[in-house]
């Protein structure tokens, strides 16, 4: 069996995120530079413990740059937030450009992310200490 597919996609509507995304401010603590804003854990269900693009490094001990707001729960060395602590990036520079085109591993902010496809969200992103960062 041979499957021919076309080599255009028929037009289709715009993508239009399912959750509301937000702004960090002084009851939820996030990211300030994400082009988009971020949704919250409580919006978007975190991956498995065990799954891949769960970040398992040591609570940081500090806010990441560019972090305005509270830490997640509470502290920065408590419990990991829904997605894990992000590990320190150590591997040469990568930026998140790279990783709208392959979605492998990059370097934000001095951490460590990795995208994955979020169904519930519908779309690919990254979790960046317990807030849900979308990649588009």
């Amino acid at each position: 069996m041979v499957l021919n597919p076309p080599s255009i996609q028929p037009p289709h509507p715009p993508y239009i995120p399912r959750v509301a995304l937000v702004l960090p401010g002084l009851e939820i603590g996030g990211p300030i530079d994400t082009p988009a804003g971020f949704s919250i854990a409580a919006r978007v269900p975190p991956p498995p413990p065990r799954g891949w693009g769960w970040n398992d490094g040591p609570p940081p001990g500090h806010p990441p740059p560019n972090w305005q707001g509270p830490p997640p729960n509470g502290s920065w060395d408590g419990p990991p937030p829904a997605g894990g602590w992000n590990r320190p990036w150590s591997g040469p520079p990568r930026d998140v450009n790279y990783a709208r085109n392959d979605f492998g591993p990059f370097n934000y902010n001095t951490f460590t992310v990795v995208p994955v496809f979020n169904w519930q969200y519908g779309g690919w992103g990254y979790w960046f200490f317990g807030v849900w960062v979308p990649l588009y």
